[in-house]
């Protein structure tokens, strides 16, 4: 499936959530299909894949000022709201998505060196 994202919108592929967790005993617990569903649905952090033309252009974010920038761009690590955007299952990749507005962009994360 071609993914191409529209108007403010940006395509986020989500952090990833473990179907297992390992305590620090080593004993392995195993997650309900339906416990990784809603831990995905509050998922805060993930990585930019496209940037939609019209996002953070809008009278909202002040684009005519001469010092703006966008917020974020492809490749960009970023912390977004909380149960914000549209989930969606590509059947072809097996990958999970997120469509989120661009206000919804929380910052951007940056590993310190």
């Amino acid at each position: 499936m071609k993914i191409t994202v529209k108007g403010h919108k940006l395509l986020v592929k989500p952090e990833e959530i473990k179907a297992e967790e390992t305590t620090k005993g080593d004993i392995v617990i195993a997650k309900t299909s339906e416990t990784v569903k809603m831990e995905r649905k509050g998922v805060e952090r993930g990585t930019v894949l496209q940037v939609g033309p019209t996002c953070f252009k809008g009278t909202l974010f002040n684009s005519s000022e001469p010092s703006w920038e966008p917020w974020c761009k492809e490749g960009d690590l970023i912390a977004f709201a909380r149960y914000s955007g549209k989930f969606f299952h590509d059947e072809d990749s097996k990958e999970d998505y997120v469509n989120i507005n661009d206000e919804d962009v929380q910052a951007v994360l940056e590993k310190e060196i």
